[in-house]
């Protein structure tokens, strides 16, 4: 069965997958925003959910995961690129998944908790109108995201509803600029939708829903628009090992963002399409999972390449 390696004690059909939380959410690697959502940034990092993403471990067992992404690109002023304008941002994360024993409805539901933190560093440069640039970076730490989530298994569907939070404590500065920190200094609630989909021995559907809805930053009274990343996937196997598979995003932003209770026009809000592909490899009870999504209609964002490097190792 593809992503998916044979081990006692699962409930169930006895599976688990591998590269199951690959595509969970990490700690907030950092999208750059032109004029929408404050300093430009999301927590979800887009892109990260797009396989294996409603497997979880067995009751009782868990997984540590690690996600890494690179990005390049240019900064957005609506649908127009600024000429002169780069963002370079490099990220890694570690998440602990755990499986609580306890099970119901002959074990298809369970329910699992999930930490995770990271860090990385970013680059940005942006032209100034009477000439000249106006450049930084910051290196630290991203905010920290506990989140639960409830579990359904029943045959070929996998599922999962849950609710991520991210806490302000990452690297923060106000007085930086263009980039303030990797940290955003509000909370952030995600209430996420995953179904995962084995639509025959060879083929595996993945569809994953991350909703974000943001407090006001205290330092600046300012509020982010809350926003929406859809994300699918379709993964072939190739052989027992090896998954390949063409997967693809759109993040939309959906209210406007507001500072001091004044709303700030509509036409700031941001969105992006990704589109590209991705090459999973099991190895024992472990997996790799690499891909590659270039972004179009770009919107009051950055838009450029996005480069992961993800693995699971379950305990």
């Amino acid at each position: 069965m593809l992503s998916i390696i044979e081990l006692p004690g699962m409930r169930g059909l006895g599976r688990i997958a591998v590269a199951a939380c690959l595509a969970a959410p990490l700690a907030a690697a950092p999208h750059h925003q032109a004029a929408a959502a404050e300093n430009g940034l999301t927590e979800y990092p887009i892109g990260a959910d797009s396989y294996g993403v409603a497997f979880r471990p067995p009751p009782g067992q868990g997984a540590l995961l690690n996600y890494t992404e690179f990005f390049s690109g240019a900064i957005y002023n609506g649908s127009t690129s600024i000429g002169g304008s780069h963002v370079n941002v490099f990220v890694s994360a570690f998440r602990g998944v755990y499986t609580l024993p306890t099970t119901f409805d002959d074990g298809k539901i369970s329910f699992t908790v999930d930490l995770v933190a990271g860090g990385g560093t970013a680059n940005a440069k942006v032209p100034l109108p009477g000439g000249g640039r106006l450049s930084n970076g910051s290196t630290g730490l991203v905010d920290l995201n506990p989140w639960i989530e409830a579990d359904y298994h029943d045959g070929p569907l996998f599922a999962t509803a849950g609710l991520a939070v991210w806490v302000p404590t990452g690297t923060y500065n106000k007085d930086s600029a263009p980039i303030k920190g990797l940290g955003l200094n509000h909370y952030t609630f995600a209430p996420l939708l995953y179904m995962t989909y084995l639509a025959s021995p060879k083929w595996q559907v993945d569809l994953a829903s991350v909703t974000e809805f943001n407090t006001v930053n205290p330092h600046t009274e300012y509020t982010s628009g809350a926003d929406e990343t859809f994300t699918s996937s379709l993964s072939y196997t190739v052989i027992p090992n090896l998954q390949i598979g063409p997967t693809a995003y759109f993040y939309g932003q959906f209210t406007d963002d507001s500072q001091k209770n004044v709303t700030i026009s509509k036409g700031d809000r941001s969105q992006a399409l990704g589109v590209g592909a991705q090459v999973i490899y099991t190895i024992g009870h472990g997996a790799i999972l690499a891909k590659y999504y270039h972004q179009t209609l770009v919107q009051n964002r950055a838009g450029g390449d996005q480069f992961w490097i993800q693995f699971a190792i379950p305990f």
